[in-house]
């Protein structure tokens, strides 16, 4: 991912919480968001570039010239020196999910409340909030009980 942009991490985690907030259909939070990730992520992506660049010097400003912040460059893309694990996703980004699935349920129940006067939420909620509970459970116990999401060299 890192060469197509330099980061990937914060172009999802804008991606996830952008999608959340178009969730709630209030255009003005949208731009709002944008706006407030625009501001506190530049910050960061200034001081790490600014680590980075004295630590590694040219070879930082020779990837930095040719790989965009943010945006990807489709076209810069390499092919990684380790291929795409399945296990290491599950086991680094099980809590992600479940922190989406855990948002999107919790705006339901606000959403009810406020245009009910009353916490009520769907069944099917319900249902996908408690399969969600199980799977997360099921991958903590895993990822801390077990070596079965490891993977050599990772």
């Amino acid at each position: 991912m890192y060469s197509i942009s330099r980061n990937p991490l914060y172009l999802g985690n804008f991606i996830i919480v952008f999608g959340i907030t178009l969730f709630i259909q209030v255009w003005w939070l949208a731009l709002l968001v944008w706006f407030g990730f625009w501001i506190y992520y530049e910050r960061i992506i200034f001081t790490e570039e600014e680590f980075l660049r004295s630590k590694f010097k040219d070879q930082f400003l020779e990837w930095a010239k040719k790989t965009p912040i943010v945006i990807p460059r489709f076209r810069n893309w390499k092919k990684p020196e380790l291929g795409f694990s399945f296990k290491t996703v599950l086991r680094r980004e099980f809590s992600t999910y479940f922190s989406i699935v855990t948002t999107f349920f919790f705006l339901e129940v606000v959403t009810n409340f406020l245009s009910k006067k009353k916490f009520t939420v769907n069944s099917s909620w319900v249902i996908f909030f408690a399969i969600s509970l199980g799977i997360y459970l099921t991958f903590f116990i895993l990822k801390k009980k077990t070596k079965l999401l490891n993977v050599v060299g990772r």
